[in-house]
């Protein structure tokens, strides 16, 4: 087995996970939850470098502005040793602001992450919207 931690910017949806969880994986224990921002989460500050075999981010980065990214996937690499991003993906689009009521400013940004040391993983498919992405530099830490 494994022992998973997830952390979500929003109350709502910490709220839910163990509900959905026990669903569909009933037989896993529940994640341990932290309500956090990943740019500004002192609790990850305080995560020692590659503390995670895996991170796992998905559809994080296609709601933040492209300025924003790199800073992100910094802050995910640093306590992962591997870490995955599912992203969406669309060559003809790029970054857009998303028009929703209510929301001002909610972004959607749909590039390759090639250029923050990243490669895509062709033979992994999530959907026709989604490509698949797994860091590939080398950790600092051991192994």
């Amino acid at each position: 087995g494994c022992r998973t931690t997830g952390l979500d910017i929003s109350p709502r949806a910490l709220e839910v996970l163990p509900w959905i969880w026990a669903g569909r994986v009933p037989d896993l224990p529940v994640p341990a939850l932290v309500e956090g921002d990943v740019l500004t989460s002192s609790w990850l500050d305080a995560l020692a470098p590659g503390v995670f075999d895996l991170v796992l981010s998905r559809w994080l980065l296609t709601h933040l502005p492209r300025t924003i990214k790199g800073t992100v996937l910094a802050r995910l690499t640093r306590v992962g040793r591997v870490c995955v991003a599912i992203e969406g993906y669309d060559p003809k689009r790029s970054d857009f602001e998303l028009a929703i009521p209510g929301e001002p400013g909610h972004w959607v940004s749909l590039e390759a992450l090639d250029g923050y040391g990243f490669r895509h993983v062709p033979s992994i498919t999530q959907n026709r919207h989604s490509r698949v992405y797994v860091s590939v530099q080398e950790a600092p830490w051991p192994r």
